[in-house]
């Protein structure tokens, strides 16, 4: 059993969220176990370390335990009673293992495998902060194994030796992890459903997250294990390309271009993908169920066939990419978590806990420079840093580096990418490695060296900048026509006060004729309080749109009995309430007393992918 940080869908950032209000601390029982201190927190539960009572020297465990305002609806009791089913029957490498259901006078809960490592929203968004792409065969390494998870979960068989042929139906990255021994796990199958057992979802109910849904659990039809297959090929997309298969505005054109839409082909927005990967995402993402792959082993077969055992890559391979991704986490989390099974070993000999630091405060040490490295979502569009740095010279790859921050947000276009050269098949990688090694040892053996390289280049720009600058008006009309596009900015929501390369140019939508290269797009959402920076590439000839996209965010909202609540002036019916999908940005809560018309007013701002908690905090005060 690993030993580490345990990171679910219900607590998404590992332990970085903050979440007023601890529902227990250090010291305090919770059935057969003893807390150590907080992990996570979420929507449905909180997670915290802990360990048995009859042994102090056992290995700690992930305590999943469920927000008592949950208690008294039956369909969450049902989710983890299910789910704590389901996890004695799906004994796997590639499933995270669950030890008991615990009932307590508290509530009940689930103790996990307690585990040390990060989802892959968050090893995305790393690689994307450092320029540094996922390699191949760690793509394919990682693939396979949720595949590998996945079979399992079809094939195992119940007590009568019957399959229990379990459907995940939320195969999202929030879902998938890696630790930083290079193991990968898929985690919650809180909202799976088991195909001969039906009645676990409505008629036209969705669950899970849009972009990972399949065109059947779109239209809310009978679903089997090929509708996890495509969720997977989604993820599978993301890793070879840095974006999502299918992008839209809103939810409502997400779901209409899941069901009629082709995405477009990964090695149109990466030339270097291997076919033989962008033929296993692509077919996966196929419209009917019956044009993928018969089997999720199969989908694991023809990687492990066809490409990992040419280019292989293992735990090691996948341990070294999260040591390069999060090189000061793994050791310092680690020692915060030992010291916290020392004091509570000492407190059971000596009856006198010695004072640490709570586990909370880990990440924001970690991380106070870098917070958006671990916040909520994959880009919609890929991003110029994904892959195409680990192609560039040393030079221009250190001056990346250094301009991480900025680089951070820029995004290719939809209108960019459809004018990408057309799809070729590049030879597949030699090694697990980053390519950026083998790109930079091509650019040595040219025989010129990349500082060189670089001046010549910039001579060349020189030379060409004047001689267009001293040109007569004759040629002035074709060469504006060559040299220029047409940029248009929309928001998703509102009008957004737009600065191109810091001019202010207007409110959206917006449409600008401009000279083709990469430009900065600032997208002011004032009355949000809101700033959206990208980075756009504007083609030549083309007319390149982008979208300065809101977030959205989740709130949950408490008071006492006798308060009403309005949230931005819209009235708020049964406290405590729970908002999904608020943008991003600046919100008002007015609580108001309704016997003496007392008024409580919090201003708070949201940040995409947040999930909050606010209450009344006077009324609420013991």
């Amino acid at each position: 059993m690993a030993t580490g940080l345990y990171t679910c869908d219900l607590c998404q950032l590992g332990f970085r969220t903050s979440w007023e209000g601890s529902l227990m601390r250090a010291g305090d029982s919770f059935g057969e176990y003893r807390i150590m201190g907080k992990l996570a927190n979420g929507g449905m539960a909180s997670v915290y370390l802990a360990r048995h009572l009859a042994d102090a020297t056992a290995t700690p465990v992930a305590l999943k335990v469920m927000l008592p305002h949950l208690l008294a609806n039956p369909d969450y009791r049902e989710m983890f009673v299910k789910e704590e089913a389901m996890g004695r029957l799906l004994s796997h490498p590639n499933v995270v293992q669950i030890i008991e259901r615990v009932q307590s006078d508290n509530g009940q809960a689930l103790a996990m495998e307690f585990l040390d490592g990060r989802n892959l929203i968050q090893v995305v968004s790393a690689a994307r902060r450092r320029s540094q792409a996922i390699s191949f065969p760690v793509v394919a390494r990682v693939i396979t194994d949720i595949a590998r998870a996945l079979e399992r979960g079809w094939t195992a068989l119940d007590h009568d030796g019957q399959p229990i042929r379990v459907i995940h139906r939320d195969v999202s990255p929030e879902n998938v992890l890696l630790t930083y021994d290079g193991q990968v796990k898929l985690i919650d199958f809180g909202i799976a459903k088991q195909t001969h057992r039906p009645g676990n979802t409505r008629a036209g109910q969705l669950k899970g997250k849009y972009s990972y849904m399949s065109p059947e659990q779109v239209r809310g039809e009978t679903l089997d294990h090929r509708s996890d297959q495509f969720s997977l090929s989604v993820l599978h997309y993301i890793l070879l390309t840095g974006r999502k298969p299918f992008v839209a505005p809103n939810e409502v054109e997400l779901l209409k271009l899941i069901l009629a839409e082709d995405p477009l082909p990964p090695s149109r927005i990466d030339p270097t993908v291997p076919g033989v990967l962008e033929e296993v995402a692509l077919r996966g993402l196929r419209k009917a169920p019956a044009a993928r792959f018969p089997s999720h082993g199969a989908v694991a077969d023809v990687l492990e066939d066809r490409y990992l055992q040419k280019y292989p890559a293992n735990a090691r391979d996948i341990a070294r990419l999260m040591e390069s991704l999060f090189p000061a986490e793994k050791d310092a989390v680690r020692l915060r978590i030992q010291r916290l099974i020392d004091a509570e070993q000492e407190a059971t000999v000596t009856g006198i806990r010695p004072p640490v630091p709570p586990l909370e405060n880990v990440e924001e040490e970690l991380f106070e420079d870098s917070a958006t490295m671990l916040e909520g979502e994959i880009p919609d569009q890929p991003t110029a840093n994904w892959r195409t740095s680990s192609q560039s010279d040393p030079l221009t790859h250190e001056a990346t580096e250094i301009s991480v921050p900025e680089e951070q947000a820029t995004v290719l276009t939809p209108a960019a990418v459809s004018v990408l050269p057309p799809p070729r098949h590049s030879p597949a990688p030699p090694s697990a490695g980053h390519r950026t090694a083998t790109s930079h040892q091509q650019t040595q053996r040219s025989g010129i060296a990349p500082a060189t390289l670089g001046l010549i280049i910039l001579a060349f720009a020189a030379l060409l900048a004047l001689y267009f600058s001293l040109s007569d008006g004759a040629g002035s009309t074709a060469t504006r026509t060559k040299d220029y596009g047409t940029l248009i900015v929309r928001a998703s929501t509102g009008n957004a006060e737009v600065r191109i390369n810091a001019e202010l140019i207007g409110k959206t939508p917006i449409e600008k004729e401009l000279r083709a290269g990469r430009v900065s797009v600032l997208c002011s959402f004032r009355d949000r309080e809101v700033v959206l920076k990208q980075r756009v590439d504007v083609m030549a000839g083309q007319r390149t749109e982008t979208l300065c996209q809101l977030g959205v965010a989740d709130l949950e909202v408490k008071g006492p009995v006798g308060w009403r609540v309005q949230v931005d002036d819209e009235p708020i019916r049964g406290l405590p309430t729970r908002l999904s999908s608020l943008l991003e940005g600046s919100h008002q809560i007015l609580w108001i007393q309704e016997s003496t018309g007392k008024r409580e007013v919090r201003k708070i701002r949201l940040r995409s992918g947040e999930r909050r908690v606010v209450k009344n905090f006077e009324a609420l005060t013991p």
